[in-house]
């Protein structure tokens, strides 16, 4: 995990004594085998990568964290290799969603879950009382899989990732302030084109991977909408390289509080379309490489 500070949009309100109030929490789910060694076999019948049924936390198995504040702020990674988490509190405690993959979000979203696919990143900010014990938990994702696909996928499974164990007396945190960032939409209708991609299996428009073909090339300093759809019924998710995106729609309509802030990587739920907008501003590099769980399509920036 890279955590990049910018001292002109971060929020002195927020916990970010990195240790104290601030922890990476970087999620991985392992397989072992009986003598203990890693078993990186992945499933016949899941067909969405590599599961497991221990989870580690920063790598450490039955992970807990003694909390001293407050309030404490938590970045979550999605490390696995496949599983989708639904984050949560074993008590259902509502807790602060501030930032995703790019960064703050416009204000802060007060929720209670927060659903993450491979890559996905988050950060939360969840109250703690004194001398407790609050379990964050993973609950089967709403991910629109089917039954089946469900079980062998790792969707059906709930999981404890982490126990936050709080002091007998804690330090005063502030309460999340509602603004957070100013991010500026871009607009769909200044887009050069609008690109269909289509996931299938372990294709992307009816084509395997190929690192020595080049599907498309865009151009530097424009804007682009990309619409994206999970045509299999399979888990994906959706990772641009390089660049930042902003989500417009989700299955048509406009994108929910929790995908209002910049991103790389997104959840693509069979069958329903995902729009987001990219603005090819970066250097020019050789390649840019779009992706699923599964395969990786090459595409070229021209300057």
């Amino acid at each position: 995990m890279f955590i990049v500070d910018d001292p002109a949009t971060d929020v002195a309100a927020l916990p970010h004594d990195y240790g104290v109030d601030d922890f990476p929490i970087i999620v991985q789910d392992k397989r072992f085998t009986r003598d203990g060694r890693l078993d990186s076999s992945g499933s016949l019948l899941g067909g969405v990568g590599i599961l497991g049924d221990t989870v580690a936390v920063n790598g450490t198995v039955g992970p807990y964290l003694d909390v001293t504040t407050e309030r404490v702020r938590l970045r979550l990674l999605n490390g696995s290799n496949a599983r989708v988490y639904d984050f949560g509190f074993a008590d259902d405690r509502s807790f602060a969603l501030v930032g995703t993959d790019g960064g703050l979000l416009p204000s802060a979203h007060e929720t209670t879950r927060i659903m993450l696919s491979p890559g996905e990143r988050a950060e939360i900010v969840v109250a703690v009382r004194p001398g407790e014990r609050a379990v964050l938990r993973s609950t089967p994702p709403r991910a629109g899989l089917s039954a089946l696909t469900k079980r062998f996928s790792g969707g059906s499974d709930t999981l404890d990732i982490l126990e936050l164990r709080a002091a007998g007396e804690l330090a005063s945190r502030p309460a999340v302030p509602p603004r957070l960032a100013a991010i500026t939409r871009l607009d769909p209708g200044q887009a050069a084109q609008t690109r269909d991609f289509r996931l299938t299996s372990e294709t992307i428009n009816g084509r395997s991977m190929d690192m020595s073909r080049v599907d498309a090339t865009v151009e530097k300093d424009t804007v682009e909408v990309w619409r994206i759809t999970n045509e299999d019924g399979i888990q994906h998710s959706f990772h641009v390289h390089d660049v930042q995106f902003q989500v417009h729609t989700v299955d048509r309509r406009a994108a929910p509080p929790h995908l209002g802030g910049w991103k790389d990587t997104v959840y693509l739920p069979p069958h329903q379309p995902v729009e987001i907008i990219v603005r090819f501003a970066d250097t020019p590099i050789r390649a840019r490489r779009t992706c699923s769980i599964a395969m990786c399509s090459a595409m070229r920036t021209r300057a």
